[in-house]
């Protein structure tokens, strides 16, 4: 039986994943979790050494959720995803 060659377009190349599902969003993991959390402490919490410290696990928080897209995603769509939130956070930073 020959197997039907299937033909990648640009949206496929960026949206599918290896086994051709669709990989766009998917259930929060950790790191995306933790940074929600941090993120909102850095806003309410009443100290300033505590929203500051908040801010950075924040940012250490979300750094890592972008070079495990980059490395890991599912797509090409996430790994650009990651690339840019990385991008975003270093000249956030600079």
């Amino acid at each position: 039986m020959r197997r039907r060659r299937l033909k990648y377009n640009l949206v496929d190349k960026l949206f599918r994943d290896k086994d051709y599902k669709f990989a766009i969003l998917q259930v929060p993991n950790v790191p995306l979790c933790l940074w929600a959390a941090a993120a909102l402490g850095a806003h309410f919490l009443p100290q300033a050494s505590w929203r500051h410290a908040s801010g950075w696990v924040a940012t250490l928080a979300l750094l890592i959720w972008s070079l495990l897209e980059i490395y890991n995603g599912a797509s090409l769509f996430r790994r650009l995803v990651g690339a840019g939130v990385l991008l975003a956070i270093i000249l956030n930073r600079i």
